[in-house]
């Protein structure tokens, strides 16, 4: 596995953009905000313990260019990495939200087939 870490500033926090290129060409991107300029052992500190815990999204496909000697590489440039990752993390997001409606709705209707229920022992007497 190929992995790519780049540290910058974005105007507002110091971010560190990984990027991972697995034997099978596919590309992982994950981001870790800082915040303010880490030093060294800040640094040395998220590569031994945090480094591991950042969630990385699989890129897609189209995203991975291929050189002319056929071997893959990671999307070219900082600011479109850092865009895929946004993009993902948006997807990701979007797929939890459902996930929680469709698991709030069943919750509801759990609720409201128990108070049915309820009634109906209510007006049987029991």
């Amino acid at each position: 596995m190929q992995v790519v870490t780049t540290v910058f500033f974005n105007g507002q926090f110091w971010i560190a953009l990984i990027e991972k290129l697995d034997s099978s060409g596919t590309v992982f991107i994950g981001k870790y905000t800082f915040g303010p300029e880490p030093t060294n052992p800040q640094l040395l500190q998220f590569y031994l313990n945090e480094y591991s815990h950042v969630t990385c999204y699989q890129d897609t496909p189209d995203n991975v260019r291929v050189s002319r000697s056929g071997k893959s590489g990671k999307s070219p440039g900082r600011s479109s990495a850092l865009d895929q990752w946004k993009i993902m993390h948006q997807a990701e997001l979007f797929r939890r939200k459902q996930n929680s409606r469709k698991r709030q709705e069943l919750d509801e209707r759990e609720r409201f087939a128990l108070r049915q229920e309820k009634k109906k022992r209510k007006k049987r007497g029991r």
